[in-house]
């Protein structure tokens, strides 16, 4: 097998000044996105929509619509859409037949001044941010989809070093307690690593999405060097691979990183991708190598975590029933929601200020999510909505079969199918948490997904 990053067969970037530009505009995308409370705050997210706006107008120049297939091209047509059908006006006398407006037209009618036209969403300002807001998302998207695969090698490895300083710093945070300094005035999840994130279960997130590109870097890499060392010293010459000693502490510091959110359900999808890896290549490689090399990392994690602390981890876990947990009551009145306005929904970005209508007396305070991406997405843009949910995911099932039934030992593949399983697991993670509401967690998602859906060919 050939080397991860030198693969590419011309092992050339594009020449023209645009695509070199897209590069650098990306690669500020992806640094900043997490710095600053994971882009989830107005001045934050409104960078990452200006920044997103030029890549998009410089890939103008550069990309190609060859570089997707039919299938993913018209889906990205559709996520565009959609929102922007939300916010046509309609004649207020067809408004009001929309199921669940039946109490916002009482409301209307008892102001002075009536309107002759509203859209389809109940609040057209936040429809309109949520549109906007997916500039950088499908901006990034677009930019891997296209980028040469030198490009793209070298941006993985940025992000890999950004999940290195995110696990580092969760582990600083979380061994320093509640007052370090290093958690920079953020006081939710005292008790937890959470890096630049508010929410532990967002550092989580981001670190399980690029822990199975870090493991599969780490394996071949070794395998690599395995192979092209025989004799009695081959064991000695593979410790001393500087490049697989890297990967192998940047695996063991982003499952490290993991473990110390305390997050339940990034710890299950931690360890699951590991293994999920390590399934996916024993397909590929030696069985011995990929086994010994995972049990391994798994012991030396967890030896390293009990010198730190394990113990509050897994009491956390064992003192707290998964069933008692508010996120259930949530999701049902979350689907009451849904029932309620379908087959329409309230309009995306809506939620935070349809659900109170929802809320039982059971869930205190003011709820901006819905802890359930599938949930929420449904509850605001309906069947619509989730057409575009069953879509995507058949969609990501024909390019999973596409490229396993592809040369496996091609690097390039390996890459795509090591994205694939990160997709996987924040997919799950969505089901009981906001990751993907969260912008530098949506922008490091659609940057596995244009590595997964690419089919560019180096030339």
């Amino acid at each position: 097998m050939t080397s991860l990053e030198n693969s590419s067969p011309s092992g050339r970037t594009h020449s023209y000044f645009p695509s070199t530009l897209s590069f650098y505009f990306c690669l500020a995308i992806i640094v900043f996105a997490p710095l600053y409370r994971g882009g989830n705050r107005p001045l934050a997210l409104m960078s990452l929509e200006l920044l997103g706006l030029i890549l998009l107008a410089l890939g103008y120049f550069v990309w190609k619509r060859e570089n997707l297939t039919v299938g993913v091209f018209g889906w990205l047509v559709a996520l565009i859409c959609l929102p922007v059908i939300y916010l046509v006006p309609l004649p207020t006398s067809i408004w009001e037949l929309l199921p669940g407006t039946s109490i916002y037209v009482e409301i209307l009618n008892q102001l002075p001044e009536k309107t002759s036209f509203h859209a389809i969403t109940l609040y057209s300002g936040a429809s309109l941010d949520a549109w906007v807001a997916l500039i950088p998302v499908i901006a990034v998207f677009l930019f891997f989809v296209n980028s040469s695969y030198s490009q793209l090698i070298r941006l993985v490895y940025v992000v890999l070093a950004i999940a290195v300083f995110q696990s580092l710093l969760g582990l600083l945070q979380y061994t320093q307690g509640s007052e370090s300094l290093l958690r920079f005035g953020m006081t939710g999840h005292a008790d937890s690593g959470i890096g630049t994130y508010p929410n532990r279960n967002h550092l989580a997130g981001f670190l399980e999405m690029f822990l199975p590109l870090a493991l599969m870097f780490f394996f071949v890499s070794v395998s690599q060097f395995a192979h092209s060392k025989r004799g009695r010293f081959a064991k000695l010459a593979v410790l001393g691979n500087m490049r697989s000693g890297v990967l192998f502490v940047v695996s063991v510091l982003l499952l490290l990183g993991i473990v110390f959110t305390r997050s339940r359900t990034g710890l299950a999808l931690g360890m699951f991708g590991v293994l999920l890896t390590a399934f996916l290549l024993l397909k590929l490689r030696s069985l011995t190598m990929v086994r010994k090399t995972t049990l391994i990392t798994v012991v030396i994690v967890f030896t390293c975590a009990a010198e730190i602390g394990l113990l509050p981890v897994f009491e956390r876990l064992a003192n707290q029933n998964p069933l008692s947990d508010s996120r259930w009551t949530l999701f049902a009145s979350t689907w009451e929601g849904i029932r309620y306005f379908l087959p329409f929904g309230s309009g995306p970005g809506t939620f935070p200020y349809i659900y109170p209508r929802f809320q039982v007396p059971e869930i205190t305070g003011f709820v901006n999510y819905a802890h359930n991406d599938y949930l929420q997405w449904l509850f605001e843009m309906g069947m619509g909505g989730g057409l575009l949910l069953l879509t995507a995911i058949w969609l990501f099932i024909m390019q999973w079969q596409y490229l396993w039934k592809g040369t496996k030992e091609n690097p390039h593949i390996l890459v795509q199918l090591s994205c694939g399983v990160g997709i996987i697991l924040l997919l799950l993670h969505s089901l009981v948490d906001f990751n993907l509401r969260i912008p530098a967690n949506s922008i490091y998602f659609s940057m596995l997904c244009g590595i997964f859906f690419r089919i560019k060919k180096e030339n």
